[in-house]
């Protein structure tokens, strides 16, 4: 089957000025590019003057997260937005390699329980995807703490027998086709992973040329720490991408010193940081909680019959629970806190820390507490361990004139943190539409006086996260190249081609399954 789309202006990706061209594709690859109005096909698209650019490519999504690629497989949220690949595999959680092949290190983000894998192996799950064929384009990383959690609950260093586990689980992936690996924010590279398996990362990200993730830790990391962190890994030869690094209020100083400084040291590999055009800040609710406070000690929400709302038991130094989270919180505008998705209590979707204490008779920090206590499911998985804390919650604190700013860094990446929930599963504040946002912020144009003209912007989320994730057919309209395209107008996206098949068609969505699974062997 070929396609024609006529009358466009084509932006390339690479930054060119658009230019009108006429785009013929043979099946999912683009065939030519030229003047074909006296040519027909077997379909045409007549796109009235509209731009034609690359699909755009997320470089870090949380489909995988919210288990969307299972249960929203068609994606048509994201598709809708002009979005035709995605990665995951952040925040030090990836779907695979999976040594006990269950699923349940996801239930902080969403309910696990009705989701059956047959897979281990990342080679083993892109197999499954064959058979369960994708909407999208995905490719993954690989998450430090899916790893360590399946050898080990706890914070020991691993054994001399344990690590050789590790590092072959790593390289085993590796050559299964996985983009890189990714830390969470309970385990900070440069302060908190044990020495031993630093060497292991760092060799291991070398030699087979991948890239590392970084999560800063919300509220416990200044942004300068994060990028000194990078700024060490960088000068092993391992390129890096700072996620959801997002001007903090409070932090700007820092939030600038730490851009000042990444931007010195890219001689010897990449430095990168993904930024969100809105201003909200999503996180898990078991990221948000304080580490003291997950233990299984008196204190610890794990002792859910004894921890009531009022925090009444003393932790370290004779404070109360509550004392201890007052001090630790004391600068939280609780209004500001918007729960976002608690499993199971669906009800409590939208409402602020504030609102949600009020309604019980609480306080804001009796609130926290009791929000916690409604996350945590005790049930016990086939391995034996429990199920993680459930839920995720937005922050509003972000300085949103730094952010405008920093969306032209040339060292930033743009991305969502969006997935395709279900409509009656929609989170708040979901960041819905955030390159099409992106796109219609006023410094960009078409105008050759724009801060960053419209070629420019769409070069930032088209070739350059294809330049980085080393995906050599796609990011870029020329032939030879996979026909991933989205085609807009006045910030409208009006048809998404899929390996050269039309996902959505004049604004109405197809629900088409024609998504690749994408493998990364060498940069």
């Amino acid at each position: 089957m070929n396609l024609l789309i006529k009358g466009g202006q084509i932006l390339d990706g690479l930054g060119n000025p658009p230019y009108k061209a006429d785009i013929l594709i043979s099946g999912n690859k683009i065939s030519a590019i030229g003047d074909f109005s006296h040519r027909s096909a077997q379909e045409t698209i007549l796109t009235n003057g509209s731009y034609i650019s690359p699909g755009f490519i997320e470089i870090r999504n949380e489909a995988d997260h919210y288990l969307t690629l299972f249960n929203e497989s068609h994606q048509k949220k994201m598709i809708e937005q002009g979005i035709t690949t995605i990665i995951g595999g952040f925040n030090g959680c990836s779907l695979s390699p999976l040594i006990y092949g269950d699923l349940n290190i996801f239930n902080q983000w969403q309910d696990s329980e009705n989701i059956n894998i047959n897979w281990h192996s990342l080679k083993e799950m892109f197999n499954s995807f064959k058979k369960f064929p994708l909407a999208i384009n995905f490719g993954t990383v690989i998450g430090y703490y899916t790893i360590r959690r399946d050898i080990t609950l706890n914070r020991r260093e691993l054994s001399e027998k344990e690590l050789e586990i590790f590092s072959k689980i790593i390289e085993k992936s590796f050559k299964e086709g996985a983009f890189g690996l990714s830390s969470g924010l309970d385990y900070s590279f440069g302060y908190q992973i044990p020495f031993k398996e630093k060497q292991i990362i760092l060799n291991l990200l070398k030699k087979f040329r991948k890239f590392f993730a970084i999560q800063p830790m919300e509220r416990k990391q200044n942004p300068l720490q994060v990028a000194e962190e990078a700024v060490e890994i960088v000068k092993n030869g391992v390129s890096v991408i700072i996620n959801d690094f997002q001007p903090v209020i409070g932090c700007e100083n820092e939030y600038q010193k730490a851009l000042e400084l990444i931007s010195l040291n890219l001689t010897k590999a990449d430095i990168r940081f993904d930024i969100c055009p809105y201003g909200i800040n999503v996180v898990s609710l078991s990221d948000f909680l304080p580490q003291w406070f997950k233990k299984k000690g008196k204190e610890g929400i794990f002792n859910k019959e004894k921890l009531t709302a009022k925090g009444q038991f003393t932790t370290k130094g004779r404070l109360t629970v509550k004392e201890r989270l007052k001090k630790e919180w004391k600068n939280l505008d609780f209004e500001k806190i918007i729960i976002l998705n608690i499993p199971k209590f669906n009800y409590l979707t939208g409402k602020n820390i504030l609102e949600f204490s009020e309604n019980r008779g609480l306080d804001e920090i009796e609130g926290l507490i009791e929000l916690a206590k409604l996350s945590l499911n005790h049930e016990i998985n086939s391995s034996g361990r429990p199920l993680a804390i459930n839920g995720t919650i937005g922050i509003k604190n972000i300085n949103e004139e730094l952010l405008e700013k920093n969306l032209m860094h040339r060292q930033s990446f743009i991305s969502s943190n969006f997935t395709s929930l279900k409509e009656e599963e929609r989170l708040p504040f979901s960041r819905e539409g955030a390159f099409m946002k992106f796109l219609g912020f006023s410094f960009v144009d078409d105008q050759k006086t724009a801060l960053l003209p419209i070629e420019s912007a769409i070069k930032k989320i088209t070739s350059e996260p294809a330049k980085f994730l080393s995906l050599k057919d796609r990011g870029v309209i020329k032939e030879g190249n996979v026909a991933d395209l989205t085609i807009f107008k006045e910030k409208k996206i009006q048809n998404v081609i899929i390996s050269g098949k039309l996902a959505v068609k004049e604004g109405e969505f197809q629900n088409i399954f024609n998504g690749k699974t994408l493998k990364h062997y060498s940069r």
